[in-house]
């Protein structure tokens, strides 16, 4: 991952097949994910925070990412997350990722309390994290919507996964970033 870098739109599109006109759509997307998720990695790397920590999940560590320290980001890993379903921020930096999408957005708090709009009641919904490090938020949050009569969980996303690949399997999170290419380019 050391050596990722945006791409131009020339080199983008040397690697998609641009045919007929409508394709066109179809090579922005790539671009824009593509220097997103670029972006996504230098982001994480520059709040990664190096000490003895106590993280919320009561595991110990020796790094911790911090990404409130690049919070003017936030509209950018936002928009390269694609949330698939309403967006639901899970307390606290879920919650400004799924305000940065610019539409309406739920939030669950880390005691169980759920705020939603009105409409949200037919909604696919898409859990929003900033940070996964066990998935034991994502998993209160589920159990909070489906308190609620909420049964669909469309999709869930987070800008770093911290979880070890077992896990990841097991859960399913969308990320950005997983913290085995954040530390190996760290090195």
């Amino acid at each position: 991952m050391e050596n990722m870098r945006r791409l131009t739109l020339k080199e983008i599109a040397d690697q998609i097949d641009i045919v007929a006109p409508h394709d066109i759509v179809k090579y922005l997307k790539a671009f824009e994910d593509q220097n997103g998720i670029v972006a996504a990695h230098d982001i994480v790397k520059r709040c990664i925070i190096r000490g003895n920590f106590t993280l919320r999940s009561g595991e110990s560590s020796t790094w911790l990412c911090d990404l409130l320290k690049d919070i003017k980001e936030f509209p950018l890993l936002a928009r390269t997350l694609r949330p698939d379903g309403w967006p639901i921020g899970i307390e606290f930096g879920g919650v400004l990722l799924a305000a940065a999408l610019g539409e309406p957005y739920g939030i669950v708090r880390k005691d169980g309390k759920v705020y939603l709009p009105a409409t949200t009641m037919t909604a696919y919904l898409c859990l929003i994290d900033d940070v996964c490090t066990t998935g034991d938020s994502f998993k209160a949050a589920e159990s909070a919507l489906r308190d609620m009569g909420f049964f669909v969980i469309a999709d869930r996303v987070c800008v770093l996964d911290r979880r070890d690949p077992a896990e990841r399997k097991r859960y399913p999170i969308r990320s950005l970033v997983i913290w085995e290419d954040v530390m190996e380019s760290r090195l």
